[in-house]
């Protein structure tokens, strides 16, 4: 995956982070990973408003034949297991204490 540059994803814009499979084409994120830099798990949403293509990865075993080895062109990054654990770090959820003093620096991202 690549981050998408193009779009804005701080958390003042209120958007989440999107990201795309790079070409086949393109050797280095296919090369090797220092395992230092690896995220052990993500959850990612496909962005369905922005279709699908078959010009970046070749076809793959764990597609179903209905798919026509097509992948989703965008995906967002979830950046939270729900609301109320985002609630919980930045403050102002029912039943939360205020952490405002606390996370100004999510304010400055």
């Amino acid at each position: 995956y690549s981050r998408d540059a193009g779009h804005l994803s701080e958390w003042r814009a209120k958007y989440l982070p999107r990201i795309e499979f790079v070409n086949i084409e393109d050797y280095m994120p296919f090369g090797f990973l220092d395992p230092i830099n690896v995220i052990r798990g993500c959850h990612v949403i496909p962005a369905f408003a922005y279709g699908q293509t078959d010009d970046l990865l070749p076809p793959s075993i764990a597609c179903l034949p209905t798919e026509n080895d097509k992948d989703w062109i965008y995906y967002y990054v979830n950046i939270s297991v729900d609301h109320d654990m985002i609630m919980c770090y930045r403050g102002g959820g029912v039943g939360h204490e205020s952490t405002r003093a606390a996370i100004n620096a999510f304010l400055e991202d």
